[in-house]
């Protein structure tokens, strides 16, 4: 394991020295992009806790149940539909 991260640490500084991609400054403004949509939410708490509240929505007993809380469902898929968007094409 030693030698596989020794070797993919290597490979990656000689793809930051060598190219003009920065892959490690892109990764890491990934990640702030990631915090930032993340404190956007307005259905939950987070990206997990909304993909479960979504999930959970759909697996209620009743349409009415799911009715009841029909803002909530509408709010959680907009939100994460547009962190996912904002992620890969944003």
């Amino acid at each position: 394991v030693g030698d596989i991260a020794a070797g993919a640490l290597a490979l990656l500084a000689g793809v930051q020295l060598l190219t003009k991609t920065n892959p490690v400054g892109r990764s890491l403004l990934l990640l702030k992009q990631f915090s930032v949509h993340e404190k956007r939410l307005k259905g939950s708490k987070s990206v997990d806790s909304g993909i479960d509240n979504y999930n959970a929505l759909h697996q209620k007993e009743s349409v009415e149940k799911r009715n009841e809380q029909y803002k909530d469902l509408v709010n959680t898929y907009y939100d994460l539909a547009t962190v996912f968007y904002e992620w890969g094409w944003g």
